[in-house]
């Protein structure tokens, strides 16, 4: 886990486009296949200081970790729209 982390962090960083695309990717991935609260809280962690790190330096590094919040965020939002309209159907 802790090598991914650090894998993620590394490609977020980075400037060129691809690169911080993958750790997009990456991020929103471990954040979905490690559901452990303690493994999501660094996750978690892991992209406020993205966000904290970046700010007038790195605007690039911001918006990337800031998007990995939205895509987890919407994510599990459509789950939960998904599931609330299956218990209405069941009614």
């Amino acid at each position: 886990f802790g090598t991914l982390c650090d894998l993620a962090d590394g490609l977020l960083r980075s400037s060129d486009g691809p690169g911080s695309e993958l750790g997009i990717t990456l991020y929103e991935i471990l954040f979905e296949e490690f559901a452990e609260p303690m493994q999501r809280q660094e996750i978690v962690g892991s992209l406020v200081t993205h966000v904290g790190s970046g700010v007038g330096v790195k605007p690039q590094e911001v918006d990337a970790a800031l998007r990995v919040f939205c895509n987890i965020i919407d994510k599990k939002m459509a789950e939960r729209n998904e599931g609330s309209s299956a218990r209405s159907s069941n009614m």
